[in-house]
């Protein structure tokens, strides 16, 4: 099973999304055999939390990106398929929220 997971954490914004993808993925990792993919934004003080996160593939994107360019990465990034994506955001842009909620019905 394929698991996409968005959120993003930094001690300006806090790292309670990341604490939490933490614990999920922990979980899930326990019950069924699953490949994770987490898309974040890269910030530097993050780093070593992303470490702890045991997922499989971790896709970054700069911190300052534009919504245009963060929708193409998206896509990119659902050239793979997934059977359940999350998005651990709490203020997600219309045409991001697009992508996930079409990419998410796919399965």
């Amino acid at each position: 099973m394929n698991i996409f997971i968005r959120a993003y954490g930094s001690h300006l914004m806090g790292m309670g999304h990341l604490y939490r993808v933490n614990k999920i993925v922990n979980k899930l990792k326990k019950i069924k055999q699953c490949n994770i993919t987490l898309f974040t934004q890269k910030y530097s003080e993050a780093i070593n939390i992303y470490k702890d996160i045991n997922v499989d593939d971790i896709i970054e994107i700069p911190i300052n990106i534009s919504i245009e360019d963060e929708a193409k990465e998206l896509e990119k990034a659902f050239e793979t398929q997934y059977e359940i994506c999350i998005n651990d955001q709490l203020s997600t842009d219309k045409i991001l929220a697009e992508i996930l909620t079409i990419n998410s019905n796919k399965s």
